[in-house]
């Protein structure tokens, strides 16, 4: 009996996935202390910089809007993106911000956030949480993804990008986590 008690765990323990995050890179200035949501204000670049990848070029907009599903919402996606130089964050209440995405003919879209919280971290959002189930696949995972929005002493955007996936009644699941640096620009 207790033998299969040993397995079940060791099994248990081998399905569970891994949890990957990244550090707060070493090389970027340290992320300044977070009063409010509103210390996320300003004015930065619409491109962001991906920890490890320092030739990345990472839409803030792309992070924040669902995933396309389908190949004419990823198109649409990219030419929205391709056309953002810069955003703008401002706050909307204690516990709410307003990003406006801006290229050269101006403003291009709105995105409006409630924070989850607003605490020494940064502004914590939701930006997707669901269910999904394959085609013909009698498995169902639930996702949920956060964004944690600071700022560094140098006046970039932090961005903490946190998923979680797992296999629902399951102990199988995995995490991850990425940072994103959006410089800061000067207001116009």
């Amino acid at each position: 009996m207790f033998r299969r008690a040993q397995w079940a765990v060791m099994g248990i323990v081998l399905l569970c996935g891994p949890a990957r995050g990244e550090s707060y890179p070493r090389n970027w200035a340290a992320p300044a202390p977070m009063k409010n949501c509103a210390d996320v204000v300003g004015l930065y670049q619409g491109s962001g910089e991906e920890a490890g990848e320092p030739t990345s070029a990472l839409s803030l907009y792309s992070m924040l809007t669902p995933e396309p599903q389908t190949s004419e919402e990823g198109a649409k996606n990219a030419k929205t993106s391709a056309l953002i130089d810069r955003v703008e964050i401002a706050s909307d209440g204690p516990a709410a911000l307003v990003l406006h995405f801006r290229g050269a003919t101006g403003e291009i879209a709105t995105l409006s956030y409630p924070a989850r919280e607003c605490g020494t971290e940064g502004a914590v959002i939701d930006t997707y949480s669901g269910e999904t189930r394959g085609r013909d696949n009698p498995l169902t995972s639930r996702e949920h993804e956060t964004m944690t929005l600071g700022k560094a002493a140098d006046g970039a955007l932090i961005v903490l990008r946190h998923e979680h996936n797992s296999i629902l009644f399951s102990p199988i699941g995995a995490s991850s986590s990425t940072w994103v640096r959006y410089p800061a620009l000067k207001p116009d």
